[in-house]
C-alpha cells in the first residue's frame, strides 16, 4: 500500500553508501549501468528525488561515456529531469511485474 513521503536524510544516506559501491565498479571495465527504480517515490523536500538520483549519477559520470538505464513501474512519475539524465528509461508492462527482468533486458540492449 502506499504511505506517506519519504524523508530527505534516505536519499543522502543512501547517496553516500551508493557512491562507495559505484566508485568500486566505476575502477572495473564497464558497459553501462542500470537501475531498478520506482518511479513513483515521494519526498517531502522535493518531488522528482528519482530524477535528482539520475543527475547526480549523470553528474558523477562526467566526462565517461557510459550509458545510464533504469527500469520504472508502471505508474511512475516520469520528469524531464530523468530523461536529460538518463539514455533510456524503460516501464513495466505487467501488474504484478512478472515482466521486471525482461523491462531490464530491454533497457540493457
Amino acid at each position: 500500500m502506499p504511505s506517506g513521503s519519504v524523508d530527505a536524510g534516505v536519499l543522502e544516506t543512501w547517496w553516500a553508501d551508493f557512491g562507495v559501491d559505484l566508485d568500486r565498479a566505476l575502477a572495473e571495465d564497464l558497459d553501462g549501468i542500470l537501475l531498478i527504480l520506482h518511479g513513483a517515490l515521494a519526498f517531502a523536500s522535493a518531488p522528482d528525488r528519482e530524477g535528482e538520483l539520475l543527475r547526480r549519477l549523470r553528474q558523477r559520470l562526467a566526462g565517461r561515456p557510459l550509458p545510464i538505464a533504469a527500469d520504472l513501474d508502471l505508474h511512475a512519475n516520469f520528469s524531464p529531469l530523468m530523461a536529460r539524465s538518463a539514455n533510456i528509461l524503460t516501464g513495466y508492462r505487467e501488474n504484478p511485474h512478472t515482466d521486471a527482468r525482461l523491462a531490464g533486458v530491454r533497457a540493457a540492449r
